[in-house]
């Protein structure tokens, strides 16, 4: 795939340094094209949705010298820039870290981060799409020994918001998981859970709803020295069904986030790294917590050589195939990877794109074919819309 021609990044650095507004340069190239955003700061975005218009709602953060806020984008369907915000809420850490688009009600929810350094809690805003002004609805208890970070929101069936975060403690070296449910119409708070060992670190990534309206958490844990991940199944209660920790054998974390997807029929499925690099595709049963399948990903056959990567985000396309989005890991330029798997772990397709510094995929849209990305440009952290054509 192409890469950045050195024309093309003077041209953006530039721009960068010659105003302080929100700048966007686009490229069309052979085979893809390319729409990067920034400023003065440095952005870094985290998660996305697309509306039913096939404009973009994107979240992260932007930070400049040692001030940090949570960052909104709008693109249109074209992925064309037409707003952003920086906000500036409590403290100096902020971050937006997932967002959700509940269509019926033309509502988005946003779950993240706000505090500062000593006190950092999980908080929950709701969005208007257009304005990109936010009004802030829950925030979890503040604690002086911990540190609360939101990572996802889901709407049950029966028309409840549950948050999920990491509590990180502060003089010991534990985290746990943080659940709450939310009264969507009036955002009072139903009850709060936290699950963990004592003394382990547990870290939540995602949260799913099954079709029963049951609840489930995937993470990573400790275990017996190794990270490894880990699914717990809970009711609406928030009581615990199953708790499951996905061996060694089976996949253990090195270098790589887990990434995890639910489909219809209730499998889990997972993508990680173990430590000799290979990666694995997993797939678990929401019912029991049995593992399904765990086949081998493979990509010798496809790039032509032996790559070593990680993988950031796992998405179901609209092929029934899985779209996996990360990095190569590369001590001096990293680029973006975008692969597509089949159930059997077999790799159709495997491209990678960038050649500037770690470029890395964040989230793929398999309705419009754009995938979402963080880029480094001219020693400044860009987002980056890049149409897949392939």
């Amino acid at each position: 795939m192409n890469r950045h021609s050195s024309i093309y990044t003077l041209m953006l650095a530039f721009l960068l340094f010659s105003c302080g507004d929100f700048v966007e340069l686009s490229k069309t190239a052979e085979e893809q094209e390319v729409k990067i955003y920034g400023d003065i700061f440095n952005q870094k975005v985290v998660d996305g949705v697309l509306f039913d218009d096939n404009t973009y709602l994107l979240s992260g953060n932007s930070t400049l010298l040692n001030y940090r806020a949570s960052l909104l984008i709008r693109v249109d369907a074209s992925a064309e820039l037409v707003s952003y915000k920086h906000l500036e809420s409590e403290g100096d850490h902020n971050s937006i870290n997932s967002l959700l688009n509940v269509s019926e009600s033309q509502t988005v929810y946003a779950c993240g981060d706000i505090g500062n350094g000593d006190t950092l809690r999980l908080g929950l805003w709701n969005v208007n799409e257009s304005t990109l002004e936010t009004q802030k609805l829950y925030a979890s208890p503040l604690s002086l020994v911990n540190k609360v970070s939101g990572v996802d929101v889901i709407r049950s069936q029966d028309a409840h918001l549950y948050t999920l975060g990491n509590i990180f403690s502060t003089d010991v070296n534990d985290s746990e998981f943080l659940l709450s449910k939310i009264e969507e119409a009036t955002s009072n708070v139903i009850w709060e859970k936290v699950y963990g060992f004592d003394q382990t670190e547990d870290v939540a990534q995602n949260l799913f709803e099954t079709l029963d309206g049951d609840l489930v958490i995937v993470g990573t844990t400790l275990f017996n020295g190794f990270l490894s991940p880990r699914i717990i199944k809970l009711n609406s209660y928030g009581d615990i069904i199953w708790d499951r920790i996905i061996s060694r054998q089976a996949s253990e974390l090195q270098g790589s986030r887990l990434s995890a997807s639910i489909n219809e029929y209730g499998l889990i499925t997972l993508v990680s790294r173990k430590d000799n690099g290979e990666h694995y595709l997993t797939k678990v049963s929401s019912s029991q917590g049995d593992i399904v399948t765990n086949n081998l990903i493979s990509t010798a056959e496809t790039s032509g050589s032996s790559v070593t990567y990680s993988i950031n985000h796992l998405s179901r396309d609209v092929n029934f195939q899985y779209f996996l989005l990360g990095k190569t890991l590369d001590e001096e330029n990293s680029q973006m990877l975008m692969m597509s798997v089949q159930d059997n772990g077999q790799v159709t397709a495997f491209n990678t794109w960038g050649g500037l510094n770690n470029d890395e995929g964040v989230k793929y849209f398999p309705e419009t074919k754009w995938v979402l990305t963080n880029l480094e440009m001219s020693d400044k952290g860009m987002v980056g819309m890049i149409k897949n054509t392939n």
